[in-house]
């Protein structure tokens, strides 16, 4: 398994408040990623492109009030994507 320092795209410490989502992403390559928020079923609650630069980067990012339950946040770049689950 690889060290979380070594992909090209970390989430790390992913916090929820009511109306958003923040997040602390290691990158290895700056440029524009699509970030969405979903939930388990698969609904994108939001969805935006972002200028990333490589090494540490905050994110937050509104989603309106969530219910209970599992959502996952999501980067992607070309074919390089990131994903981490959390609940609320």
């Amino acid at each position: 398994m690889k060290n979380s320092a070594t992909l090209p795209i970390a989430i790390m410490n992913v916090r929820i408040s009511k109306e958003y989502v923040f997040a602390h992403i290691s990158l290895t390559d700056r440029g524009v990623f699509m970030v969405s928020v979903s939930s388990d079923s698969g609904n994108i609650l939001h969805k935006r492109f972002i200028q990333l630069e490589t090494g540490e980067n905050s994110l937050q990012m509104p989603v309106g009030f969530l219910q209970r339950g599992q959502y996952v946040l999501s980067l992607l770049k070309g074919n390089q994507v990131g994903r981490k689950f959390f609940n609320y």
